[in-house]
C-alpha cells in the first residue's frame, strides 16, 4: 500500500462519520510503508475524537511490530476473525437484518 492508497483510506474512513466501528482489514498486506503506518495512527486519533472504535484486522507480524515501534500498539485494537464475526453478528442483530454493514469501496494494495 503506497501513499496514494493511504490518502484514499483516510478519505474513506473520514466519510464514516455515523459509524460506531471502523474496521481495517490488513490480512493481505505483509508490509506497510511509513506513510501508511502514520496514517493509521492519525486515523485512530481521529476516530477516538469522533467517538468511533478503530480496529485493525489481522495485521502481519511485521506490521504489528512497526506499530509497536511507533508506540501505537496500545492505542490500536487488533482483532481476530472471531472478534470480527461477533461484531458482524451483533451489528446485524441490532439492525434486525442479515446485511449488517455497508461495504466501502475496495482499496487494493499497490
Amino acid at each position: 500500500m503506497d501513499g496514494d492508497a493511504a490518502f484514499k483510506l483516510r478519505d474513506e474512513v473520514k466519510r464514516q462519520k455515523e459509524a460506531r466501528v471502523v474496521l481495517i482489514d490488513l490480512s493481505e498486506l505483509g508490509f506497510l510503508g511509513g506513510d501508511v503506518l502514520r496514517m493509521l495512527v492519525r486515523l485512530q486519533a481521529w476516530t477516538h475524537v469522533a467517538g468511533i472504535q478503530f480496529k485493525l484486522f489481522d495485521p502481519s507480524p511485521f506490521v504489528s511490530q512497526s506499530l509497536q515501534r511507533l508506540g501505537s500498539a496500545a492505542k490500536v485494537e487488533i482483532v481476530s476473525t472471531h472478534d470480527v464475526l461477533s461484531l458482524l453478528h451483533w451489528e446485524g442483530t441490532r439492525n434486525g437484518s442479515n446485511q449488517s454493514m455497508s461495504k466501502a469501496p475496495a482499496l487494493n494494495a499497490a
